[in-house]
């Protein structure tokens, strides 16, 4: 007798994700892997069908990956690819608006064990049950499951060095672009706390990263390069004589060759999906999005004006959080919020207002935030727009402008005398002498919105 699934889908976990919803080929949905911004558990099944195409980002990358053999898309727990995906549609009588929870997820395994037994999981090492002559089309593309974090890097996603294995893991922990951009989240972080925080941080940071990713694209052109019998235009890339996008656009516009203009539309929708999907360019259009709402809701002096600008501020902080306008935040739904956003925010739902100087805070921080995410977008935008022209497409047909058109949002007058500086605190220092009145106003002066409400309500700055 077949076991049941409740059963058997452990030994499924144990050859193919480990159990993990969300994972994909080689772990880079983990922090520092190439789609560490992807949870399939958010996508809705058309979505994890059009993410799992072979022509998309994630395809290309399992194809390089694999220059030599078959490859499939493998996602989530199930490891389930493209084609197993679809016949679960069709057969489970699914629209393809559901999201892909971990619910879904099983009855999708579920389903696919009825139809095909474990045979469509060569990870699978447990007793055969099921038609023999099952298609594998859940292919094993993960390694074995690791062990959870045990020391101070692998908290941070840094795991163990390995010598001589293949991605981050065979390198010294300091070389790792997972580690590199750790440090810059925590540059950024301790750059908030201080009272004068360095305006150009982000920027610098910014241009840190994107310089890192050229260099990636650029070694990843070259690896396919090689691959595929053009080492001569690899090695000129890599001794500075021709730029990686300027062969690529070579290349596909002589792969386009003769092609009619609906081949070339084709082309272009394609390329558009491609570039629409990138977790840099979803993550921006969240936030464009939350900003315009800020700035509607900051010209709205209520109380449903307050609680509109600090949710839109905190979906800028984190555009994946779950948390949902009314709802309480906590660590669970707004995990990339500080808790004192979230003790703000609740608050408010409370019946607390904000000050005309925390409006005119949270409004100068948003436009900030958005500064930095629309300069993080721009630079990819060109690097796509690049190779498009590169490839004969035009890059306005190619890379939609997700940028907010409203102009800078007006910072809220402050009307109610919440910026006038209060008496200064007695038994104050400053080095360890007592705090003059000058010192007091520089201070203040400094202060964020928020530390000025810390001290109305505490007679002291945080």
């Amino acid at each position: 007798m077949r076991p049941d699934f409740d059963i058997i889908k452990r030994d499924i976990f144990r050859g193919e994700s480990g159990g993990d919803y969300n994972a994909l080929f080689n772990y880079q949905n983990r922090p520092g892997g190439l789609f560490d911004d992807v949870k399939i558990t958010d996508m809705s099944v058309d979505a994890a069908l059009d993410f799992a195409q072979p022509r998309s980002g994630y395809g290309n990358y399992v194809k390089m990956a694999n220059p030599e053999g078959e490859y499939a898309t493998p996602m989530g727990a199930y490891q389930v690819v493209g084609n197993t995906l679809k016949m679960a549609k069709r057969g489970l009588g699914l629209r393809g608006d559901e999201l892909m929870t971990p619910a879904l997820q099983d009855r999708i395994g579920r389903y696919i064990y009825d139809k095909q037994g474990t045979g469509a999981w060569a990870g699978y090492k447990g007793p055969a049950y099921g038609p023999a002559n099952a298609k594998q089309e859940a292919a094993p593309m993960l390694p074995a499951q690791q062990q959870g974090p045990r020391g101070l890097l692998e908290q941070f996603g840094l795991q163990k060095m390995q010598p001589g294995a293949a991605g981050e893991t065979g390198q010294k922990f300091y070389q790792r672009d997972s580690f590199k951009d750790a440090a810059g989240r925590m540059a950024l972080a301790f750059n908030s706390l201080r009272l004068n925080p360095d305006p150009n941080l982000a920027g610098m940071v910014a241009d840190v990263r994107n310089q890192r990713t050229e260099k990636n694209a650029r070694n990843k052109t070259v690896e396919y390069l090689r691959a595929n019998g053009m080492s001569q235009y690899a090695d000129m890339i890599e001794a500075g004589q021709l730029q990686a996008s300027a062969v690529l656009g070579a290349i596909m516009q002589k792969s386009m060759a003769g092609t009619d203009s609906s081949k070339t539309q084709k082309l272009i929708m394609d390329a558009r999906k491609e570039f629409t999907s990138l977790p840099g360019v979803k993550k921006f259009s969240d936030v464009a999005f939350s900003y315009s709402r800020l700035g509607a809701s900051s010209s709205d002096p209520s109380a449903a004006g307050d609680l509109a600008m600090i949710f839109n501020f905190m979906k800028m902080l984190d555009p994946g959080a779950s948390v949902m306008e009314g709802d309480v935040a906590n660590a669970q739904n707004a995990g990339g919020v500080s808790d004192r956003i979230r003790s703000t925010y609740n608050s408010i739902l409370n019946g607390k207002r904000l000050s005309d100087t925390q409006r005119a805070d949270f409004v100068t921080r948003g436009t900030k935030l958005y500064q930095s995410a629309q300069s993080q977008y721009q630079s990819i935008a060109d690097q796509y727009g690049g190779f498009a022209q590169n490839a004969g497409l035009d890059p306005g047909q190619v890379i939609p402008d997700f940028s907010y058109s409203g102009g800078e949002i007006a910072i809220p007058e402050v009307t109610d005398g919440s910026s006038d500086i209060p008496p200064m605190p007695t038994g104050d220092t400053v080095n360890g002498q007592p705090m003059t009145q000058a010192q007091w106003e520089s201070l203040w002066s400094r202060a964020s919105g928020e530390d000025k409400e810390h001290f109305r309500q505490n007679g002291r700055l945080p």
